[in-house]
Order: structure tokens, then sequence, then C-alpha cells
């Protein structure tokens, strides 16, 4: 018995030192993964390199939280949704691998990401050193970089349209929003002058953050910006800060110095959120004097603003981006005006006298020439085809993105048979699949009846602009449905089918059933402000979401405030985007200029400079005025 008994033991302690030569992934049975109809809820395993079963459809909310012994985890094709926090505080992950039939994730170096790899969802907490963040990526899942305490630095190509970095520090392209400062460096930082906004969770889990000095163009810090920030012992505010987020401080246990450059009652007219008990606790120094914190960093636009200014009202239209154009693109904007004053898809336009096109430098002119002059001027965004669309939203059947330019004319010769130019006399401009409802086409009179109708609910215009402006802002969130219409037009010349936009015109909110997206409120709010008479212009840009539209309205005291109907549209109207500036906090939190970004041009055309802050009506909490809303959704 005894040596049978041995001889056992031996064989159980072979059989313990094989399994524990075996690769932890071997292990990922039933009882270390807690699946429920597709979803991974939780993993209970010993962590090491993971592979997820094939089958799982779902990995749900904080499914691998903690695990700090997750070093590799591999993601099967059949994972079509990941929840938020699945991977935090998984601090020794150093890859997440995506199988490449998997249609809506995808990894590369180690990091996840969508399927098309414009959108980054996790870079593992564990990745050491320096992270390239690759020119395609446009977009950032919220904690992102949020843990990563061995990143050093984020770099970042110059031909990324999104993101710019300074000294390894992540930024936003135009660097007015700090996104993420590398987790794993080590003392004290001072945010460059010209900085905005302190994206959430941008200094989250920075341990050996030390001191942290804001410049005075800081306006707001996000949510859980310093959050677990634990090695923190002092922080400088400037006075320009109006909002901190909630939990900006939490766990913060060595914060205990504060220094403000404002005055206490300045101090205690910030909003502060909950969760952010060590920043109320700490020492508060006021009237600290702001440090210099270097040169500013901000890329300044070279846009002539100041020509905003010229826009004019004619025939009850203001026409902002009409002062904005060339002599020439001034022409044609007034010609494709004419011709499309009736709801028309196609127009022959003809001009009182020739245009000679000819090379700058006098050499030869070749159908290349001519046709880079012809986007320059007439085919892209910058000419006046959509200048026009802008200024006249009551001419909703000049939006089409397909289009076809001919023209008319003759070229000209030298001597020698080379030619140096072309003699101009006319074109013909036709939307080849235009974007308007197709009844507007057979009831164009129904838009200005509508528009008739709505000045009628609104009223006279008030004793102020301001009121007025938030009577017409009023009445369109009630009038309109946020909703999409998309349709399909058979091909032309030989191509397939095309998908057309029903709604991003005047035409698709005004006239019922009053449904469209944002280009449609921006284009009614402006169709409205032109009939009271109020300048307003059309802006064109893009939000977290992705390519947005609103306005920018011009108030009495000459500046410009911004206005966004989509965004206040709701079961109740929010005002966080009515009339306000670049610093205004709006209803996601941040400052209007850090959420409403504008390309540089504004798509070529330029836009006017938004005011610094928000019209001083908002300080009035709106009061005395009448609410006037629409008939209802």
């Amino acid at each position: 018995m005894k040596k049978a008994g041995k001889k056992v033991f031996s064989l159980l302690l072979v059989l313990v030192l094989s399994l524990a030569m075996v690769p932890v992934s071997a292990f990922a049975s039933g009882k270390e993964f807690m699946i429920e109809k597709g979803v991974l809820k939780k993993y209970n395993g010993m962590g090491g390199s993971v592979t997820i079963p094939e089958g799982v459809s779902d990995i749900g909310d904080y499914a691998f939280n903690s695990c700090k012994s997750l070093t590799r985890v591999s993601i099967p094709d059949s994972v079509a949704k990941i929840g938020i926090y699945v991977f935090a505080g998984c601090t020794s992950l150093t890859e997440i691998q995506v199988d490449p039939k998997n249609e809506v994730y995808a990894s590369e170096d180690g990091v996840l990401f969508n399927h098309q790899k414009d959108t980054l969802i996790v870079c593992p907490a564990g990745k050491p050193g320096v992270y390239n963040l690759p020119d395609n990526v446009t977009k950032l899942e919220p904690f992102a970089f949020g843990a990563c305490t061995k990143l050093t630095a984020i770099q970042v190509g110059a031909g990324n349209p999104a993101f710019a970095c300074v000294d390894g520090v992540l930024f936003s392209r135009s660097k007015k929003a700090l996104i993420a400062y590398p987790a794993g460096r080590q003392g004290s930082y001072t945010v460059p002058n010209g900085v905005v906004y302190l994206e959430s969770y941008s200094f989250n889990h920075c341990f050996e953050l030390t001191e942290a000095v804001l410049p005075d163009t800081v306006t707001a810090i996000g949510m859980c910006a310093f959050q677990h920030s634990t090695g923190l012992t002092g922080i400088t505010i400037p006075a320009s800060v109006t909002y901190i987020g909630n939990s900006a401080f939490d766990d913060c246990p060595g914060l205990t110095t504060v220094r403000y450059t404002g005055s206490k009652e300045q101090w205690d007219a910030i909003q502060v959120g909950e969760g952010n008990d060590p920043l109320v606790k700490a020492k508060i120094q006021y009237n600290f004097p702001q440090p210099d914190t270097g040169a500013s960093i901000v890329e300044q636009s070279d846009g002539n603003t100041s020509r905003w200014q010229d826009g004019v009202f004619h025939d009850g239209v203001y026409e902002g981006y009409y002062a904005q154009l060339s002599d020439f693109q001034k022409l044609l904007y007034n010609k494709i005006k004419e011709a499309f004053k009736e709801p028309v898809q196609k127009a022959v336009i003809k001009f009182d006298e020739p245009i000679i096109l000819k090379s700058e430098d006098g050499g030869s002119f070749t159908s290349d020439d001519k046709y880079q002059w012809m986007c320059d001027n007439i085919c892209n965004q910058y000419g006046g085809r959509y200048a026009v669309f802008r200024d006249h939203p009551e001419l909703p059947w000049l939006l089409a993105v397909d289009y076809k330019v001919e023209t008319f004319g003759n070229w000209i010769y030298n001597e020698r048979g080379v030619s140096v130019g072309y003699k101009m006399t006319g074109m013909c401009y036709e939307n080849t699949y235009p974007w308007v409802p197709p009844e507007a086409y057979t009831n164009p009179s129904a838009l200005e009846k509508a528009v008739g109708g709505a000045a009628a609910a609104i009223g006279e215009a008030r004793p102020s602009r301001a009121a007025t402006v938030r009577a017409i802002f009023d009445y369109l969130c009630g009038l309109i449905t946020y909703k999409e219409r998309i349709g399909t037009l058979p091909g032309k010349d030989g191509g397939g089918a095309h998908t057309v936009y029903y709604d991003h015109t005047s035409y698709s909110v005004m006239v019922p059933p009053n449904e469209g997206v944002c280009n449609a409120y921006a284009a009614a709010f402006k169709l409205m402000c032109d009939r009271y008479g109020i300048p307003c212009v059309h802006v064109s840009g893009s939000t977290t979401a992705g390519n947005h539209a609103w306005n920018y309205v011009q108030m009495e005291d000459g500046n410009w405030y911004a206005a966004d109907l989509t965004w206040a549209d709701g079961d109740a109207i929010n005002y966080s985007c009515f009339l306000a500036g670049k610093s205004t906090i709006d209803n996601d939190g941040k400052p209007f200029e850090i959420t409403h970004a504008v390309p540089a041009g504004n798509e070529g055309l330029g836009c006017p400079p938004l005011s610094d802050t928000a019209y001083p009506y908002l300080e009035a909490k709106l009061s005395g005025v009448t609410e006037i809303v629409g008939p209802g959704k």
C-alpha cells in the first residue's frame, strides 16, 4: 500500500508539473468565462494570454476589469460589440489581437480599433514607451489612453487631420484641446498657452504627476481629467476656468494646494461637478500670479474675418458669403442665383462679356489648366456655387453634391499653334442628383407659404434682437423633428443607382412632415432670420459625432454668436448652444469651440469670428421672454 501510494503521488506530481508548463490560454474553459446568450459577462480566469471563445458576440461592460495578470487577449471574428471599460485596470495587458475576419473590429500593433481603423478604441494599459498614432485615426473612444501608466509619449504624424502632438502630449489638431497626457511620465507639467479645454480623462491615472500648471486660456476641465493621479500635490488654476467636470480630481489624495489666479468670489462662481472632494478640501491660494506658460501653440487662422462685417442684405437675404468672394466668383454667384431662382435642375448661363482664361506666366494654357480653373472657381466649395446655397436657403434645389458643368467658348492659339488661353462665353450647369425633396419641384410655393406661416406664429419682431432670435429658435425647435430621409435615383450614363439625401434643405423641415438633419435645421434658421432682417450665416464643420452644421448670428453689439438648433432640440429645449461664444460650456460639458470645430476656411469660404463669450442676454437666464414654440411634434 505504501509503495502504491508513493507511485500514485509520483504520478500526481508529474501531472501537476506537466500542467504548469501548459500556457494559461489552454484553460479558457466555461468556468473561466461567464457567458450568457453569447454575451461575455465576466472573465474569472488566471490571466496571462487569453483567447475569447468563438461564438461570443458581445463583450460586456467591465468584463476583464482590473484583471491585473492579463497580458494578451485574442478576440474572435464572432464579436460584434465591445462594451465600456472592458479592459480598464488591466495594468499588465500589452496586446489586443482581433481575428482578421472580424467585420466590426481590428487591431494593429496590439491596439484595438474599429474595422476601418479610423477610431482608436483601447490602447492596452500595459503598453510601454512611445506610441505612434496612425495618420488615418480621426477619433478616439473615451478612455482610449486611460490608465496607460507605462506610456511615456504619444506621437502624431504631420498628416493626421484630427490630432497633433507637442512634446509627446496628444492635442486636437487646432491644439486648443489637450486630449491625453502620457501617464508614464514623472514630475510636473505646464500646459502650453493657447489650450482651452482639458479633455475628459486627459491626465487620468498619472500616478507620477506631481504638479500641473494651467495657462489663462483654459476655460474648462473635463470629467475625470485628473482622476486617480495620486501623486498630484499642487495645481495652478487660472481665473479663466468656469467649469470643472464630475470627478475631475477624484482619488487625488495628495492634492493639498490649489493656486488660483482669481478672487474668492470668482472661485465660488466656478461650476464644479460632483466627486471633487480633494479639490474642495485643498488649501486655496487666491490671487496667485499667473506664471509664464510659454508661447501659444494654437494655429492661427489666415482667413480675413474682418470682411464678414461687409455682408449685406439683398432683396431680404443676408449674403454673408457673397462678400468673401473674388470679383469673378461674385459674377458666377449672381448668374447661378438668377438661373436657379425657379426649381430647375439644369440651366444655361451666358456671360455678358466673354471671360478670357490665361496662365499667370503667359505660357501655354491646356485642358488641364482649364479644368483646374473650373475647380477653383466653379466646381468646388470655394466658388460661387456653394456660397449661393449657403446664403439662399429659399432656393433649396441648389443643393446637389453631384453636378455637371460644361463650358462654352473657343481656344486661343499663338502664332505657333500653341493654346495660350480660352475664351469662355457661357456654361451649362446641371444638378445631376439634387438633394431637394421631389415635391419641391412640383409644389415650390409650399416653402414660402410655410415661412409665412412661421412668421405669423412668431409674430412681430421683439424690442431686442436677442428676444427675436430666441422666438425663432424656440419655434423651429418645436416645429422640426430630427429624422433622415434617404432616397435612390436610377443611374445615368450607364451608371448604377445613386443614393440621395432629401433631409438637408430648408424645404425638408419647413414643409410638413417637417423632418430633417442638421443642415436643414441651419438652413431653416437662416431663412427665418432673413425674414426678420437679422444677419445670420450657415456654418459647416464637425463635432465628435462627425460632420455637422449650425449657425452664427450677429447681435446689436456687432459680435457673432453661435446657435445650434440640432443640439438644442429635444423633449425640452437646451439653451447651452444658444447665442454661445467660444468659451460657453455646451450640453456636452465642453467649450463650444472645442465641440464645434470649423475646418480651416470653413469649406474654403471662411466664417465670421465667433465671440469669446456668450451673449450677455444669457446671463439674465432668458428672463422676461415669452416662449414661442412650434405646432408640436
